[in-house]
């Protein structure tokens, strides 16, 4: 059963893991999660589900290096629920909708994407045990003023 302090703990990771990657800071976005755990992303657009598997801190360290191309980027979490897992005291499960505007080039590419989430209570608090996610659908929208 989670108590309000671990939905509380549980709900900052997903947000932290966003102002991580809108910072572009692949370390700080990597250390939220657990030593062994799990990235896998899809390839869009010719796999808008979980294809490439990154496993380990340093995998999925380089793994969001891939944000760094862009100009910007800007996370919108639109909804998250997360419950205990079952099995195990010290495990949940949770889902994140978000929409992802990749910013680059006068264009904002928005990914309206779900998380697939598994959370792991470690000595350091909750981190990711595994995050996957899936793109629902993608568009793109011209940016006529990007602040420099």
């Amino acid at each position: 059963m989670l108590d309000a302090a671990d939905r509380i703990a549980i709900t900052d990771l997903v947000h932290r893991y966003a102002a991580h990657v809108d910072s572009r800071d692949p370390v700080a976005a990597a250390a939220l999660f657990a030593e062994d755990a799990e990235l896998v992303v899809p390839r869009p657009p010719e796999s808008m589900t979980p294809v490439d598997a990154f496993q380990g801190r340093v995998r999925i360290e380089q793994a969001l290096q891939r944000v760094l191309h862009l100009d910007a980027t800007v996370h919108e979490i639109a909804g998250h629920v997360v419950d205990a897992d079952p099995g195990s005291p010290d495990r949940a499960l949770g889902r994140t909708a978000c929409v992802a505007h990749h910013l680059v080039r006068g264009k904002d590419d928005q990914w309206h994407i779900h998380y697939a989430d598994e959370y792991v209570r470690t000595p350091a608090g909750w981190r990711f045990a595994r995050r996957a996610y899936t793109v629902d659908s993608m568009r793109v929208v011209e940016v006529r003023h990007p602040r420099p």
